[in-house]
């Protein structure tokens, strides 16, 4: 089982990225991106890129209750997906989440996301 906690930022609207990291390795995955992107897509953006690195067992820890709530498996339909661009991107989560049945997608307080760390140090540098 390998450990993934993700991050995603919408900076300024004009700048967004998020960061992925791989507990057990230390290996980050990062990426900035200049399209208008908001602070809930970035969130969505990094937890689908965490789910295209998951094994069947692996567990995804991200600070978004949003997108918890949106997608884990026990709580779908709690929250509701409004904007038709969250709806695209929670369908993508959905059907990764369907491929590899076994992955736990958890929320994690902000303090304790590793991710969250490298994207503050993104942040001070941009």
């Amino acid at each position: 089982m390998t450990v993934y906690y993700c991050d995603g930022s919408g900076w300024n609207g004009e700048r967004a990225g998020f960061a992925v990291v791989n507990n057990d390795t230390g290996t980050v995955s990062k990426k900035t991106f200049r399209e208008k992107t908001t602070n809930n897509e970035a969130e969505y953006l990094a937890v689908i890129h965490a789910l295209s690195l998951c094994a069947n067992g692996d567990v995804v820890f991200t600070d978004s209750q949003l997108v918890v709530n949106q997608c884990k498996r026990e709580e779908i339909g709690r929250w509701k997906v409004n904007e038709p661009r969250l709806r695209e991107l929670q369908g993508l989560v959905l059907a990764a989440l369907a491929e590899k049945p076994d992955v736990e997608l958890l929320w994690v307080a902000r303090s304790e996301n590793v991710a969250g760390i490298v994207m503050e140090n993104e942040k001070k540098r941009a």
